[in-house]
């Protein structure tokens, strides 16, 4: 699974840390109508195929994984610590 994930662990680590850092929490929309997954930058989609992968390396490091919807229906994965 990890060799699909358009991200490697150090990457992913050190997105979520640098959100953690600016809002206290980390986010990404996860829904069934994301086609990509973009962590850099400004990106804030991780594919559902790319899901479980995201949220291993997260509890790896000890953060806390949890799930939010929005008023539509879209589901958000969100990290803290």
């Amino acid at each position: 699974m990890e060799q699909t994930a358009p991200f490697r662990k150090d990457e992913f680590i050190n997105a979520i840390s640098e959100r953690i850092k600016r809002s206290g929490r980390a986010w990404f929309i996860c829904d069934r109508h994301i086609r990509e997954t973009d962590i850099r930058g400004g990106g804030y989609t991780i594919r559902m195929n790319h899901e479980q992968v995201a949220t291993d390396y997260a509890r790896s490091e000890g953060f806390r994984v949890s799930y939010e919807r929005n008023g539509y229906g879209v589901r958000y994965i969100v990290f803290t610590l």
